[in-house]
């Protein structure tokens, strides 16, 4: 059974496609161009093995017969790793479908993107949101946990990822209207025209892991985002050089003012009220990293997409779980389940080429003891 093995698939058939845009088919199929590309051999490898070691298990366990990962630096934009399914080869799962470009429900993880409009709206994360029973018109939403938890503040909604809290921070940040071109400002693709209501908060809105990433450079970079990019060099069979990328001219677009993102960075790398604590899959000890989880849900409630947003100062992470086709994962399968020991695996395998880093404080950040 002959098979042509083909490294990092997704990608190559990905930039393939950005040069053909650019280009023609014509001169990409014949024209002999030599592409350098911005994939990091050893990053691309973790990830890959990150997902082979537990694909297996996610499928026997959670129902979860796919995953995808890819990772952005920050500062640059340059693509380190692109692993678009657990297996591009295998029909069964839909290998040959790049998730990485695909549209999917975020859930949860989407919540720090409506939180920080709220922040930029004056509000803090000592801001108390009272997670009770709460009808918004017809609709009570209920949390994962299916208990409420009373007053708490920003921080530990956020950190404990609850729903009612996050419903009201739709509201305080200024509902769709002014969330939508917001998060659209930072890289994802929200309909403007679509009415999503305070679900939007929830994750409601599809978005592609690869403008995920994108948007979540401006939190890591401490408010400015740049555009992710493939390629290093594109030359000419004769050695005529068509494009060169140059550090100096990334652009950075200022999207999130920086005290709001190091707030976030700040309330998502606190493993004090975070899920998972400080020995758990979205933690690791060496660096500050910022993690959250999401999980989408399917009619009757079982979970779709299980999702991770990731990063450090110097790498931005996303990743994906599920199945391909669409099918719900079984009831157990959320993401701090099938996504995030992948990242954790993915990081520990990378974690001597990252440099310990430290978000970079704003100025005129000042912390107040607040009585609840």
């Amino acid at each position: 059974d002959y098979k042509e093995t083909i490294s990092a698939a997704h990608f190559v058939l990905w930039v393939k496609e950005q040069l053909e845009k650019k280009y023609g088919v014509e001169i990409v199929e014949q024209g002999g161009l030599n592409v350098y590309t911005t994939l990091d051999p050893e990053f691309q490898a973790a990830a890959e093995e990150a997902i082979a070691e537990r694909i297996e298990g996610n499928e026997t366990g959670f129902g979860a017969n796919n995953a995808a990962l890819v990772s952005i630096q920050p500062q640059t934009g340059q693509i380190l790793a692109m692993v678009g399914s657990a297996d591009y080869f295998n029909e069964e799962i839909d290998g040959q479908v790049n998730m990485i470009t695909s549209y999917r429900q975020p859930g949860s993880s989407f919540k720090p993107l409506v939180y920080s409009l709220a922040l930029l709206n004056q509000y803090t994360a000592a801001t108390v949101f009272y997670d009770v029973l709460t009808h918004f018109g017809p609709d009570t939403p209920k949390n994962y946990s299916g208990t409420f938890h009373g007053p708490l503040s920003m921080r530990q909604a956020l950190g404990n990822s609850l729903n009612i809290p996050a419903a009201k921070a739709y509201f305080l940040a200024g509902e769709e209207t002014a969330i939508v071109p917001y998060v659209n400002k930072l890289g994802l693709s929200l309909d403007e025209n679509h009415s999503y209501g305070y679900p939007l908060a929830l994750g409601a809105g599809e978005v592609m892991p690869l403008e995920y990433a994108e948007a979540y450079t401006a939190f890591a970079n401490g408010g400015a985002k740049v555009e992710p990019t493939a390629i290093i060099k594109i030359e000419t069979a004769d050695g005529e050089v068509l494009e060169q990328w140059d550090e100096k001219e990334v652009e950075k677009t200022d999207v999130v003012d920086p005290e709001v993102a190091y707030i976030i960075n700040d309330m998502l790398s606190d493993p004090t009220v975070n899920l998972g604590g400080s020995g758990g899959y979205m933690y690791i000890p060496a660096l500050d990293n910022a993690a959250k989880t999401g999980t989408s849900t399917d009619e009757e409630g079982y979970p779709q997409d299980g999702w991770i947003v990731a990063y450090t100062p110097t790498l931005v992470t996303v990743g994906w779980s599920g199945n391909a086709n669409g099918e719900p994962m079984a009831w157990n399968g959320e993401a701090y389940q099938t996504i995030a020991p992948i990242w954790k695996n993915y990081m520990t395998k990378i974690l001597n080429r990252l440099e310990p880093t430290e978000w970079k404080r704003p100025e005129g950040i000042k912390e107040v003891a607040i009585s609840k």
